[in-house]
């Protein structure tokens, strides 16, 4: 599913055939398919755990910033060295209560 097919349906095309003729079961699976396929998608699941962890790191950085100074944006952007309107960004696009 989040593989970008550049060479569209040619390269959809090959990639069903190399799973049915390299294949060990009647059911194509992902383990079926060609390397660069598999490559680009082990690629894309790093990515996105790398975005996840960094989130998470970045979530629990506010909440402790915000727990150390009472509540204060203002007292937390400056513990963390932002500008409050950047910490309040942040906190909304973290999707953490204001």
């Amino acid at each position: 599913m989040n593989y970008s097919w550049p060479g569209n349906v040619r390269e959809l095309e090959n990639a069903i055939e190399h799973a049915i003729v390299l294949g060990l079961t009647e059911e194509i699976v992902t383990e079926d398919l060609p390397t660069t396929i598999l490559e680009e998608q082990s690629a894309a699941l790093a990515g996105a755990r790398y975005h996840t962890a960094l989130n998470r790191t970045k979530k629990e950085l506010i909440l402790s910033s915000l727990r150390e100074a009472g509540g204060s944006y203002p007292e937390a952007a400056r513990l963390l060295g932002l500008h409050p309107k950047h910490l309040h960004r942040l906190t909304r696009n973290l999707n953490l209560k204001s």
